[in-house]
């Protein structure tokens, strides 16, 4: 990214994205000057869990099926990087695990690829970028949480309760929080969470649940 267009990750994620938006709570990485924004990140891990936790590791490595999970998600020191009230993760630009997003900011950003690359008149993508973004890549079972994600250019098939939508993507991170774009209805979803309360294999419930609300009324309109 840097040598590309001059710019840090958390430079380019504001200058290309944020500011054209008006969203005021996206962040890859956190600026010191928000930091009092941040709602306390619950621990992932009670310490019973910890003292575990190499048990388990060695548990899931046992088996070939299972050893993909467990080196992908249960990275010795993982928690420690989440803890405190000036948690480490926060200082540093890891896209894959430290957006900082309100979940407002978060559905703008996908308001804008559900609506062909534009919100509310400001443009961030080209139409011939969303359509790169809906094109599955990946149709077999993830090897890692052994689900069909229908992979797409740095997303997934979106996950709903009830019917699910064929032209809805996006990406659920950890511990539930997350959101996803429907090119077919122009809706957006998103939910963040501060606490670790992944109930299915992919997220927190509850987003599957509102994404599915969401849609609803948007094929009414």
């Amino acid at each position: 990214m840097l040598r590309i267009t001059g710019q840090t990750l958390t430079q380019f994620v504001q200058a290309e994205i944020a500011e054209p938006l008006g969203a005021d709570g996206l962040f890859i990485g956190l600026p010191e000057a928000e930091r009092t924004r941040m709602a306390p990140l619950f621990p992932t891990s009670t310490a019973k869990q910890k003292e575990r936790f190499p048990a388990l590791v060695r548990f899931l490595n046992r088996f070939e099926r299972t050893r993909p999970l467990a080196d992908a998600m249960l990275v010795p020191g993982l928690d420690d990087l989440f803890e405190g009230p000036n948690p480490p993760i926060a200082d540093t630009e890891m896209a894959a695990i430290n957006g900082f997003f309100t979940a407002r900011s978060l559905a703008k950003m996908y308001g804008a690829i559900a609506n062909g690359g534009e919100f509310e008149g400001n443009r961030i993508l080209g139409s011939d970028t969303i359509a790169d973004f809906a094109r599955t890549q990946v149709t077999t079972r993830d090897y890692v949480i052994f689900l069909s994600m229908r992979w797409r250019t740095g997303f997934h098939r979106a996950f709903t309760t009830g019917r699910q939508p064929q032209n809805g993507f996006g990406h659920f991170g950890f511990g539930g929080s997350g959101g996803f774009a429907d090119l077919d209805t122009g809706v957006s979803v998103a939910l963040t969470l501060n606490r670790v309360t992944t109930t299915t294999p992919v997220a927190d419930i509850r987003l599957a649940r509102i994404g599915a609300a969401a849609l609803k009324v948007g094929r009414r309109r």
